[in-house]
């Protein structure tokens, strides 16, 4: 399995979640938190399941550059420790 067809399931699974949320949460006053919540969690999820992919196959993609671990061991390390540190931080905050 390739990095691009790897990350594009992760993503299509996360985003399936947010709408199953969208769509099984009652349309009620009051709701909206828990489906914003729900998104934020997945996407934070996605965020850490993509660190993991990229580890695995040595680059990450971020806004359309490719950043790849021989090349750009620093970067790459930089890049990996700020999306883990925002994602785990964004499910503190979601469920503190």
């Amino acid at each position: 399995m390739s990095y691009e067809k790897a990350y594009k399931i992760s993503l299509i699974f996360f985003l399936m979640i947010i709408l199953v949320a969208v769509f099984v949460t009652p349309q009620v006053e009051g709701y909206g938190d828990s489906v914003a919540s729900v998104a934020i969690l997945a996407l934070s999820a996605h965020w850490i399941i993509h660190n993991v992919i990229a580890f695995k196959f040595g680059q990450i993609d971020i806004k359309g550059f490719m950043v790849n671990r021989t090349k750009n061991p620093k970067s790459f390390g930089l890049i990996l420790f700020s999306k883990g540190l925002f994602s785990t931080l964004f499910i503190y905050l979601v469920l503190r």
